[in-house]
């Protein structure tokens, strides 16, 4: 079986009264890119260290891949790196014009809905908040954050008024 070298990155947690773990691995196909990445994580966790918890990043370790691992892992650093390129334009053709507090009501949420993109992408989540709410909600009233990375923050009081925002993409 054919192979290449790679290089493993662990990143370790530490805690007082548990020790360490590593809580990530990153494999990269470059050393360079490998050490640089290190240097900065170190860098800035260094520098924002806490007694009590920090992680760190060790030195990267050669790794032997198979050619076929190598090549997936190659396309998917390619098309992620091509996607986040996307991302940060259109983040920065869709900058929101002024952050206007967010409506509590139905209508307030239709009204302050613009007409969203076309074609959502992935890197679109969907989560439940609870926070800076002026007045406590019961769960079917919860608001329903749709966070696009390139069009900032959108809120619907519920869920009828979410899925009325999506249908309008098609």
């Amino acid at each position: 079986m054919e192979t290449k070298t790679a290089f493993s990155v662990d990143l370790l947690e530490f805690e007082r009264g548990w020790g360490s773990k590593v809580d990530d691995t990153i494999i990269f196909l470059d050393a360079n890119k490998a050490y640089k990445y290190v240097e900065e994580f170190n860098a800035k966790n260094n520098a924002d260290k806490v007694p009590d918890w920090y992680m760190t990043a060790e030195k990267p370790v050669d790794i032997k891949l198979a050619t076929e691992s190598y090549d997936i892992i190659d396309k998917t650093v390619e098309k992620y790196m091509s996607e986040r390129e996307l991302r940060d334009q259109l983040m920065a053709k869709n900058k929101p014009e002024d952050t206007k507090p967010r409506p509590l009501t139905c209508a307030g949420c239709l009204q302050e809905l613009k007409p969203p993109l076309k074609g959502l992408p992935d890197w679109y989540a969907f989560k439940l908040s609870y926070t800076n709410i002026a007045n406590p909600l019961t769960d079917n009233e919860a608001c329903i954050q749709l966070i696009p990375l390139f069009t900032g923050d959108k809120y619907f009081c519920n869920k009828k008024c979410l899925i009325e925002w999506l249908n309008k993409l098609k």
